[in-house]
């Protein structure tokens, strides 16, 4: 996005003063690779929302196995320029998630990265699985945690990293994460349509209204996320976890038929055990 931080800025702008004219909250948060995330871009950041910005910064591991997945055109790595662009931002300043993206090739990979990023008490970094999709090839496929392995893979992560995935890190959870699942949330295109899901933006079928178009109405689209039953889902109906995770990730469920199980159905009886001893 920050490819285009001139829009960015005169939207942000222009969002936040329609909601100090009409007595609503407004908070500024973005998702970005972090190649761009300069001390000047951060500098009118805050110029633009005083209050500060929540910064999602994706990576793929280390050094090594980022730049082999994620170079420029010129066959330069991005990870370097990265790491500085995050060691420029005050810990006061704005609050950075790095997100490290995990398959069984990086995984051993998570550790480094949290010493390398997390001695600022601004950034913190949590590790999140890569997802199957249609569109990788069979290597990409066969390298990502399959559906049955995500307990393996997050036992691995917790040997490594126990304060993260303590009893109270487990818990520390929230009803329907997922701003689809959310009422007031919607995904806005360059064209005006709204959807749910991020996944769906730009696919004008899947829209359920359009601001410039006030006769555009289809709420089937809204109600399949708003509306869920998660209790009438196979494999959810008889998760004592259920409550923490609102079933995971509704378009996953819908297009692959398979639940983004949370870690916590796999890591809770571990931890209370390490914790608290077996009784």
């Amino acid at each position: 996005p920050l490819l285009r931080w001139d829009l960015i800025s005169s939207l942000t702008q222009d969002m936040r003063s329609l909601c100090i004219d009409h007595g609503v909250g407004y908070s500024s948060a973005i998702i970005t690779n972090g190649y761009l995330l300069s001390a000047d871009i951060v500098r009118q950041m805050l110029e633009l929302d005083p209050q500060g910005w929540t910064i999602q910064v994706t990576i793929d591991g280390d050094q090594k196995h980022h730049d082999d997945r994620r170079r420029l055109m010129s066959g330069e790595g991005t990870f370097s320029v990265i790491a500085s662009n995050l060691s420029s931002i005050r810990m006061d300043e704005i609050k950075v998630a790095v997100r490290v993206n995990i398959d069984k090739c990086n995984i051993g990979e998570f550790e480094k990265v949290k010493e390398q990023f997390e001695f600022q008490q601004n950034v913190y970094c949590y590790a999140t699985p890569i997802t199957i999709e249609k569109t990788q090839n069979t290597a990409q496929v066969s390298a990502c945690y399959s559906h049955c392995e995500h307990g393996t893979m997050w036992r691995k992560l917790a040997d490594t990293d126990a304060k993260s995935f303590s009893v109270s890190a487990l818990l520390d959870g929230q009803l329907s994460v997922c701003s689809a699942e959310h009422f007031y949330s919607a995904v806005i295109d360059p064209a005006g349509y709204m959807y749910k899901c991020l996944d769906e933006a730009g696919r004008s079928e899947h829209a359920y209204a359009n601001l410039l178009d006030p006769d555009l109405s289809r709420p089937e689209w809204q109600v399949k996320y708003t509306g869920r039953d998660v209790f009438g889902e196979n494999e959810c109906s008889d998760c004592p976890c259920l409550p923490l995770c609102h079933g995971g990730c509704f378009a996953q469920f819908e297009t692959q038929g398979t639940h983004k199980c949370a870690p916590v159905k796999f890591l809770l009886e571990d931890a209370l055990v390490k914790e608290y001893g077996q009784t």
